[in-house]
């Protein structure tokens, strides 16, 4: 792929002659088709902006985290494990978009003030190139009380919830390193900057 900055998603020109095309060999007025076309907003393809949530539970028995199985619906890593994880909606800031996601994918509800960054991970050469904040919330085991639920997922993005032990952690095979980011924020926790 040739490098490029703020590639456009929809070349008009291209975009009007088929459509006109579409028109002529139909027998349609192409009239508004053209008007709607010079008069379009045009996006452009870029990185996209995306959120993962580490939430850990201190319990008597020692730290949990919130995990779940990639679904067989899911978009790629179909049997893997990661943490609630996905893209950044219109209209909503990142910490918002963090716990849209835990909702949507778990069922759990953590206010996003709770929510602190403590990393950016902008690598270039893995997850699709993907931009993901990274967030992070050590709660009480009271957190475990919630009932996990996926009735607001798609399909069947997400398969089982589990909140798992760390050596749960290190039998599991996981997507996007978020094993390896469960493990560092655990070993800097005294230390953690948020962003």
């Amino acid at each position: 792929m040739e490098k490029s900055h703020n590639c456009p998603c929809l070349d008009k020109e291209k975009a009007l002659k088929l459509l006109l095309k579409i028109c002529e060999e139909n027998g349609y007025d192409s009239g508004k088709i053209k008007e709607a076309i010079e008069e379009a907003t045009i996006g452009w393809f870029s990185r996209s902006p995306a959120v993962a949530s580490f939430i850990f539970a201190r319990t008597k028995e020692g730290i949990k985290v919130l995990a779940s199985e990639r679904g067989k619906e899911a978009a790629d890593f179909q049997g893997l494990w990661n943490v609630p994880c996905g893209y950044v909606d219109f209209d909503e800031t990142t910490k918002e978009s963090a716990a849209r996601e835990l909702f949507e994918e778990c069922g759990l509800k953590v206010d996003p003030s709770l929510l602190k960054l403590v990393k950016v991970q902008d690598g270039i050469t893995e997850n699709h190139q993907n931009i993901t904040l990274r967030y992070v919330y050590f709660a009480d085991e009271s957190i475990l009380e919630q009932e996990f639920s996926k009735t607001l997922n798609e399909g069947e993005e997400v398969g089982e919830i589990k909140w798992l032990s760390l050596d749960e952690v290190n039998e599991k095979e996981w997507a996007f390193d978020h094993d390896d980011a469960i493990h560092w924020i655990l070993d800097h926790q005294s230390n953690l900057k948020w962003i």
